[in-house]
């Protein structure tokens, strides 16, 4: 059928197939693209700030940590104990606004279970803090008391390694899941770069074997054009042979014409000539005819003046 088909209409089909095939190519190279940008931004919307902030809670956790280790000090002054307090409520403050940008996130699977463990141990650690913070705000040196606090503070220390256990729990559930969206990540891309070497190599496949079949439409096609030149070419060297033939003819009818013109012109001469002397001939007829008629008038009239005379 495509045999059967117009230049033109080839060449639209052809232009039509390659404009949806690069399309599609495109159209594929596109969804991948976004499906890399896609786990990336994922990456970089949800992995990354989440890491941020639990490394932010490790960080004021062991600032607290630190305080709380100051409070031990036998010689703590007024003052001293004023800005532990107020180092402490500040990293209380950090702490509250990173749960909730980290609550804001969506959980991935299996997340929400190490969080809820990480948060138990967080709102255990800033009870305790509260607490060792309020119950050191009597600064009389009694032994028992600063005993009973050292305790206290030792147990805060105990609790506090759960819970930077829990975070290191949840940290590392957070770095997996960003390997494994990274891993995914380059695996669609090099699927994506593998197709797209595949589409390239079905593609010029494709633009060769479209190019032979035009080629040869084309080729037959002048050919035929060059048969039909060849063939309308041989008509009119034919023609122009007959037409010098005609020619031909008629020069030599032409000369044959002017040659019996001039032999009829010679005849007319002659003719003229015979005429001409006929006439001549005619006029010294008449002059001998009128010689002969006055020769006869005077023969006549001698013989009736003979007459008469003899009469008398």
């Amino acid at each position: 059928m495509f045999e059967t088909w117009s230049l033109r209409k080839k060449l639209l089909t052809s232009f039509a197939l390659t404009s949806a095939f690069l399309l599609a190519v495109g159209g594929f190279g596109f969804y991948q693209l976004q499906s890399v940008v896609g786990v990336y931004s994922k990456i970089a919307d949800t992995n990354m700030p989440n890491l941020i902030n639990i490394y932010s809670l490790r960080v004021s956790a062991n600032r607290i940590a630190t305080e709380l280790a100051n409070l031990r000090q036998e010689d703590l002054s007024a003052q001293e104990y004023a800005a532990i307090k107020k180092n402490i409520e500040a990293e209380h403050g950090k702490i509250e606004e990173r749960v909730k940008e980290y609550l804001a996130l969506e959980f991935f699977p299996g997340e929400e279970a190490i969080w809820k463990d990480v948060e138990k141990e967080l709102n255990i650690s800033l009870a305790t803090s509260v607490k060792l913070v309020a119950d050191s705000a009597d600064l009389t040196r009694d032994p028992n008391k600063q005993a009973a606090k050292n305790v206290a503070i030792d147990e805060y220390f105990v609790q506090l390694g759960t819970l930077i256990k829990n975070l290191s729990v949840l940290c590392d559930f957070h770095r997996a899941e960003a390997k494994a969206s990274s891993e995914t990540a380059v695996t669609s891309a090099n699927r994506a770069s593998l197709l797209s070497t595949i589409f390239v190599v079905i593609g010029l496949c494709a633009s060769m074997i479209l190019g032979l079949v035009l080629a040869k439409s084309l080729s037959t096609i002048l050919m035929n054009l060059t048969a039909r030149l060849s063939s309308g070419a041989d008509e009119v060297a034919s023609a122009a042979t007959q037409i010098s033939s005609t020619s031909e003819e008629l020069s030599s009818a032409t000369t044959e014409q002017a040659a019996a013109l001039q032999e009829t012109a010679a005849s007319v001469e002659e003719m003229s000539a015979m005429i001409k002397k006929s006439a001549d001939n005619s006029s010294s007829a008449n002059d001998l005819s009128q010689s002969s008629r006055q020769a006869a008038q005077r023969g006549k009239t001698t013989v009736e003046e003979m007459i008469t005379a003899i009469n008398e």
